[in-house]
């Protein structure tokens, strides 16, 4: 035999409570840590306008702005997530994934963002060029023991192997040799060399165009070994010393037959027997995170910009002791697109697996989803107290801005003024989908990772000058 290799509550509904942030903080030991997925309100959204020039006035010539003192609440963000995320419960999106062609291998080759709803497809078990999968020996049925005068048959089934390249389903078998597409005379079928291969052509043209039937017959191709179908036929002549089988020398095809010919490959199998494999493709466990061959951390801060950090007083204006400084972040992107901490981002990647022994691979499609968590800040004064922002501050809200926040400092900075730094927790969660033998599998890797993006600039100097009116030797330290 020859070789042929190549949460939030619910109201009663059952739906989500409107949200809106504007109180709830929690404590992060010496800094202030905002958990935006745990603050939700009723409420309508300010309305944040420009700032009036008439509500702010001048200190004595000091290049410090005077804001009135807020008995507010304890602070203020723009946005907050939905608690479908929280605590790293992964659910994987809205997905189902169905086995399909293998052509979105290379549309997903590197992570792409998809949306968080919707059909995946799982391709099934295949190969990409230059690598290729199915049978590699032919098997071919005796004939019929010679006899002088009486017909011979034979039945030859030539490996076809299949693969994708990019986009193209593409197929290879052997067929014999031929001139202007009929097959040449022979007096032996039987000799290995009248074989010859019809390298790499694409799949579709068997089924006429039919991309369906393509698809179909690769699909199969996934488990079974596809064959291609020839027969010939002739009479037992005396050769020589030797009894061939010669056919009708004035015959159209001289011996040669295959269903693909007198049928024009309209149906997916017209031109392949698809037989069972020897050696059944064994079913995957899966792949670990790590099959992913993605670094996490790398990704989403390559993905996620954490904003710029500004304030009011703005540098070089400084601001006052005992009077609130208010912070913003804005222009937070994700993937270049501004950023809400409501909405989890979700990437796609398909990563193929080891071959088996016939070069087939199990594809394994991972899902990447990205969610805000929180948001730590350290003002620069060993304090953790985060206050209202006064009425002013909402008024002069930047573009794509996330987060709105106060801070009262009880003593002066010294140097360039106090480092301020925001910090961005972002949870990310894995899910992995496959096709294989078994049918069509799912993990789920909750809470893979986490990871940290700050706000720029890193750190944020905010000088702080003496209040009027407070003693002078209640500075840094003294407050």
């Amino acid at each position: 035999m020859r070789n042929r290799s190549s949460g939030p509550a619910e109201n009663p509904a059952g739906s989500l409570a409107p949200m809106h942030p504007i109180s709830g903080f929690g404590s992060c030991g010496a800094r202030s840590c905002i958990s935006m997925r745990s603050l939700r309100s009723s409420s309508p959204q300010p309305d944040l306008g420009h700032l009036a020039t008439k509500s702010l006035g001048r200190l004595s010539g000091r290049t410090a702005w005077a804001l009135p003192p807020v008995l507010a609440l304890a602070a203020l963000v723009t946005f907050a997530p939905a608690a479908s995320a929280q605590g790293g419960t992964n659910t994987g999106g809205n997905f189902d994934c169905v086995a399909g062609p293998p052509q979105v291998i290379a549309q997903f080759r590197n992570p792409v963002q998809i949306a968080g709803t919707g059909t995946l497809t799982c391709p099934t078990m295949g190969a990409e060029s230059p690598g290729s999968f199915g049978p590699g020996s032919p098997r071919n049925a005796p004939p019929a023991r010679p006899q002088v005068g009486t017909p011979c048959h034979y039945e030859f089934e030539e490996p076809v192997r299949m693969r994708v390249a990019g986009a193209t389903e593409q197929y290879q078998t052997f067929t014999p040799r031929s001139a202007g597409g009929v097959p040449l005379a022979s007096d032996d079928p039987a000799d290995p060399g009248i074989w010859v291969s019809t390298g790499w052509q694409p799949l579709v043209q068997f089924a006429i165009g039919n991309q369906a039937n393509a698809d179909s017959m690769y699909e199969q191709a996934a488990t079974l070994d596809p064959f291609f179908h020839w027969t010939f036929d002739g009479t037992w002549t005396q050769v020589g010393a030797q009894v061939r089988c010669v056919a009708d020398p004035n015959g159209a095809t001289h011996g040669w037959l295959t269903p693909c010919t007198q049928l024009l490959g309209a149906a997916p199998n017209d031109c392949f027997d698809f037989l069972p494999p020897g050696v059944p493709p064994p079913a995957s466990p899966g792949l670990d995170v790590g099959g992913l061959g993605v670094n996490l951390n790398g990704f989403v801060n390559g993905q996620v910009f954490g904003g710029v950090i500004t304030s009011l007083p703005a540098p070089p204006n400084p601001g006052l002791t005992n009077v609130p400084t208010c912070f913003t972040v804005s222009g937070m992107t994700i993937n270049g697109r501004p950023l809400d901490p409501n909405q989890d981002v979700f990437w796609e990647r398909i990563v193929q697996g080891p071959p088996d022994g016939e070069g087939r691979s199990v594809y394994f499609v991972f899902v990447i989803d990205v969610r805000y968590v929180d948001s730590t800040w350290d003002f620069g004064d060993r304090s953790s107290t985060l206050d209202a922002p006064p009425p002013e501050c909402p008024a002069v809200q930047p573009p794509n801005q996330q987060f709105l926040v106060a801070h009262v400092y009880r003593s002066y900075s010294t140097g360039g003024g106090f480092p301020v730094t925001v910090n961005h927790r972002f949870g990310v969660d894995v899910t992995e989908f496959w096709n294989d033998a078994g049918g069509t599998h799912r993990r789920d890797f909750p809470g893979a990772l986490t990871v940290s993006v700050p706000s720029t600039p890193v750190p944020y100097l905010m000088p702080i000058v003496q209040e009027e009116g407070v003693p002078v030797g209640q500075g840094p330290g003294n407050p």
